[in-house]
């Protein structure tokens, strides 16, 4: 249905009409022109960010990036000295800041909301190519809070490096649609094939989409324009610039003798841990899917309400500000109005109102069904007749924007980072196709998701596999820790981190190890300490079965020093083993049974009760350390 009613608007005379090429002047014109929407962007961005991001610490899964920094720097090497299941260009950049700024967490954090701020100002400007100012303005405001929405992301995150790369790519290959002058189109070419490569270096999932569908989609586009010389032409610099980065990165592997292990890592044994045939990670997505079948719900409820405003945004010949004659009354109400509701959630995040939790799920599965609609249906026209350049670019859009979605899934089935860029098109598409006395209605419900989003962002700023930090407001106790400088944490986190740095430096040389299961990695940097196996993490869908059972073997060979342990309960175990393996026992189960057997023979230390509704974690010592209980 939905196929049959965009076709014909997309095909009506009036999209027609080919917009004036532009130049890299007239770019670079355009960030400059747009400096006040981009400020204002800036500024809101930074005050949803500001607000936790030194707030919560990521115990279970949320520090990686920091922690690998830190063991670069150090000398350790991922697929040499530590098992990693993705490419290093993420531990490269980390370890670069924590070189020029110090190696304290809150400088990761730091540069991951730059990041984000850098993504909304990028996503704005590619917007800007395709709709007025304000729609484009208030999609990216929100499309980048609701992609900070879920509850594991620690702001610093690979996820969001791999998809800045993606979009740039993304970003010059839509100037190359544009531009055909010989000079502009080598460079946009070559620029994209870079981006391509960087995405590659840090996530290979998005990076495989980046590498095959950007050129893909470009060629076709262009071969629909009848310009099969440029499109062979695209193709050839988009390679040359996609292989300075991969080459260079395959020379370094190959000088220090790791690449044949970075493959086994990265492309057999990290995937396998995810789904051992290409059917489970359909599967697993069914299964969530269902599970989520309320958000499922409102994301079709959506679709029915908004897709006559998407098809007419995408029948126009072009985009025009004619009804904004005032471009600086619209920034000024808009950013009074948003940043009214930004900070309304934050005063109100407290309170004992009800919060709406997982809205943000909603929009996951609204982008994820649109753009794939999306992309179908500019291929069937493709194959009908020449599109438009506007249809070339949304098609460029909507393929960027599905292939983040779709890779990300793979990764897990629905989650808020796959929102990027997706629904800034999709909210861009709706704003600008709905009639304006209707619009009021439309900045009511963006305006309506942003307050929920924060006030759940504040109230629960972390949380992953049974440990929930706790809210942004008991967060007031500065960190003594060296490395957590800057930090300002609930007391409860601040007694469990330093008392068990604490009793680590007590009881254990920088020669000993320690075993922080399932996952809490921050210890390691903390306490200068290393582990008995090859990988920090052990979580179900970071090591496969066979993996998990070497591990576990290396358990009890290597006795570590102390054992931080946080128990999972009969029904997680089972969750896990219904998501990641159907129903079969995962490798987990020796896993939980080596830590059982070992922490039997050792003294309990200490049991911390940290955030929020979550399970004692215990601290263990091996009986020659030297400590007894205090009744003894």
């Amino acid at each position: 249905m939905m196929a049959a009613a965009i076709v014909p608007a997309l095909e009506h005379p009036s999209a027609r009409t080919i917009q004036r090429p532009a130049t890299p002047l007239h770019w670079a014109r355009g960030w400059l022109q747009d400096w006040p929407w981009l400020l204002a962007l800036s500024l809101l961005t930074l005050l949803f960010f500001l607000t936790f991001f030194n707030r919560f610490v990521g115990m279970r899964s949320g520090t990686g990036e920091f922690t690998t920094g830190i063991w670069f720097l150090q000398g350790r090497l991922p697929y040499r000295d530590y098992f990693s299941a993705t490419p290093p260009l993420n531990t490269l950049k980390s370890a670069l800041l924590l070189h020029l700024f110090g190696p304290y967490l809150i400088v990761s954090r730091a540069a991951g909301v730059a990041e984000r701020v850098a993504i909304a100002c990028l996503l704005f400007r590619w917007l800007c190519r395709l709709f007025p100012a304000r729609f484009a303005f208030a999609a990216s405001l929100v499309t980048i809070i609701v992609s900070a929405g879920d509850r594991t992301d620690p702001i610093a995150s690979y996820n969001h490096d791999a998809i800045i790369w993606a979009m740039l790519s993304g970003f010059a290959a839509s100037h190359v649609l544009s531009d055909l002058r010989t000079r502009s189109f080598y460079i946009g070419s070559a620029a994209a094939g870079i981006f391509a490569g960087l995405c590659m270096l840090t996530k290979q999932t998005i990076g495989l989409g980046a590498t095959i569908a950007v050129p893909t989609a470009v060629a076709i586009l262009l071969l629909n324009s009848g310009l099969r010389t440029r499109a062979l032409t695209w193709l050839a610099a988009f390679a040359a610039g996609w292989t300075i980065p991969i080459l260079a990165f395959v020379l370094w592997l190959q000088r220090l003798h790791m690449l044949g292990t970075f493959v086994t890592m990265v492309f057999l044994k990290g995937p396998a841990a995810k789904g051992a045939h290409p059917g489970d990670f359909l599967r697993r997505e069914l299964m969530v899917a269902h599970s989520n079948w309320f958000f499922v719900a409102l994301a079709l409820i959506g679709i029915g309400l908004t897709v006559r405003a998407i098809i007419r945004s995408q029948g126009r010949s072009t985009h025009s500000d004619s009804s904004s004659p005032n471009p600086c009354s619209g920034l000024a109400r808009l950013s009074f109005g948003f940043g009214l509701v930004i900070l309304s959630a934050e005063l109100l995040a407290f309170s004992h109102l009800a919060v709406f939790y997982n809205c943000s799920k909603a929009a996951v599965y609204l982008v994820l069904l649109v753009v794939a609609a999306q992309v179908l249906i500019y291929a069937a026209i493709s194959l009908r007749k020449r599109l438009t350049e506007r249809q070339s670019q949304f098609a460029l859009f909507a393929t960027v924007s599905f292939f983040v979605a779709f890779f990300l899934s793979l990764s897990w089935p629905a989650f808020e980072a796959m929102t990027l860029p997706g629904l800034g098109f999709l909210v861009a598409a709706i704003l600008d196709g709905t009639a304006p006395r209707s619009r009021r209605y439309v900045y009511l419900a963006l305006s309506s998701l942003v307050f929920l989003q924060v006030r759940e962002k504040l109230a629960m700023p972390f949380a992953f596999e049974g440990l929930s930090e706790q809210p942004v407001i008991q967060a007031v106790e500065p960190s003594m820790l060296p490395e957590l400088r800057g930090m300002r944490l609930p007391p409860a986190t601040n007694r469990f981190l330093e008392g068990t740095v604490a009793s680590i430096a007590a009881h254990s040389t920088p020669a000993d190890t320690i075993l922080a299961y399932p996952e809490i990695s921050l210890f390691y940097p903390l306490s200068g300490r290393g582990y008995p196996t090859q990988a920090s993490s052990h979580n179900v869908d970071v090591v496969n079965d066979a993996f998990a059972s070497e591990e576990a073997v290396r358990i009890l060979a290597r006795q570590p020093a102390i054992v931080i342990y946080m128990k999972h309960t009969p029904e997680e175990v089972r969750h896990e083993d219904e998501i990641w393996r159907f129903g079969k026992p995962s490798g987990q189960h020796k896993l939980v049974k080596a830590v059982e057997q070992l922490t039997s023979g050792y003294i309990l230390s200490h049991a911390y009760l940290v955030g929020q509704e979550s399970r004692p974690i215990q601290v263990f010592l091996r009986p020659d350390t030297g400590w007894h209980p205090p009744h003894q």
